[in-house]
């Protein structure tokens, strides 16, 4: 589980922060930015004592919502198993 929120978004890429294990916007921190071009995301800050798992969770979060056409909310909770 993590907290997602948009930090910044252009109509070229959609920049991220996320919040390893939380259910609102504390603790260590990451930032992701996916780019809706190129499919492709860049990981700009691995939140300290985490791996890249919870970077992908976000990326895949965005991309989840761009790719099915859907508005990318501005902070939500995600969740897997």
């Amino acid at each position: 589980m993590e907290w997602i929120e948009v930090v910044m978004r252009t109509e070229d890429y959609i920049k991220l922060r996320y919040y390893p294990k939380q259910t609102a916007a504390v603790g260590p921190f990451g930032e992701v930015t996916y780019f809706f071009a190129t499919d492709k995301w860049a990981f700009d800050k691995i939140a300290d004592g985490y791996g890249t798992n919870y970077a992908m969770h976000a990326c895949n979060f965005a991309r989840q919502h761009y790719k099915n056409g859907e508005e990318i909310p501005q902070c939500s909770l995600t969740a897997w198993y």
